[in-house]
């Protein structure tokens, strides 16, 4: 017996997101022929639970459990390489992009390999929160040569058989994985294109700002480092034998 082909799988990574994630499945659940993939990180709270209600009464829901928490990456990753459909979409739990923001990325999958959300909102952030994420999207597109607008949305849509080859040299597992998704798509020539979406945020955020900055300083370093070495090695000539 063959799988069901969906014109559409979405991923939903979850950690200790039992507050919403019943309002945001049944929200996605209304969209036809679509496949909802939920991958868990390890939750502690009542997430696993509600969700495998759906699983329960749904055909086309699938769980992931995974063991290992924060590895936000990793938990998406499992989601698109059990996806039974072409086109694969990750959205956060809160699903602050709407179902809006999932049919705009969509709709651009039919012509890009890598479609990105990049957040509209009305929403003031704190001074430094603002200064933090531009300065850091300043540096990505000046060390890589990169026009990209927002690399942390959590609305991001591909073609499979384009990025599962993409997954593969991915490092970074954790929050990062989206920085680093992009980077390397870019340099494997994927084509990309970001749209925007009103973005309402639904909670509190939980990201300690100046910590998560300097992780991410950090990790974009060890990134440019390794691509720019892996580059040198690629075009450096080789010596005639005399």
């Amino acid at each position: 017996m063959t799988n069901k082909l969906f014109m559409l799988s979405i991923v939903i990574p979850t950690y200790n997101e039992s507050e919403i994630i019943e309002e945001s499945v049944k929200e996605i659940l209304k969209l036809k022929n679509i496949e909802l993939i939920i991958s868990d990180g390890g939750s502690t709270d009542n997430t696993l639970l509600k969700i495998k209600k759906f699983k329960q009464s749904c055909k086309n829901v699938k769980v992931i459990e995974n063991k290992i928490k924060g590895r936000k990456g990793f938990d998406i990753e499992n989601g698109i390489k059990i996806s039974s459909s072409k086109f694969c979409i990750f959205v956060d739990a809160d699903l602050s992009c709407g179902i809006s923001g999932i049919l705009k990325v969509s709709k651009e999958l039919k012509n890009y390999d890598l479609v990105i959300g990049y957040r509209v909102s009305k929403k003031k952030r704190t001074f430094l929160r603002n200064f933090l994420t531009r300065s850091y999207i300043l540096l990505i597109n000046f060390l890589f040569k990169m026009k990209i607008k927002d690399y942390q949305c959590g609305l991001k849509g591909f073609r499979k058989e384009k990025i599962l080859p993409i997954l593969e040299k991915i490092k970074n597992k954790d929050f990062f994985w989206d920085t680093e998704l992009i980077i390397r798509s870019q340099k494997s020539n994927l084509k990309i294109k970001e749209v925007p979406v009103t973005w309402i945020e639904k909670r509190k955020s939980k990201i300690k700002v100046l910590r998560t900055s300097l992780k991410f300083l950090l990790k974009l370093i060890f990134t440019y480092r390794h691509l720019s070495s892996h580059r040198t090695i690629l075009m450096k000539p080789r010596t005639k034998k005399s």
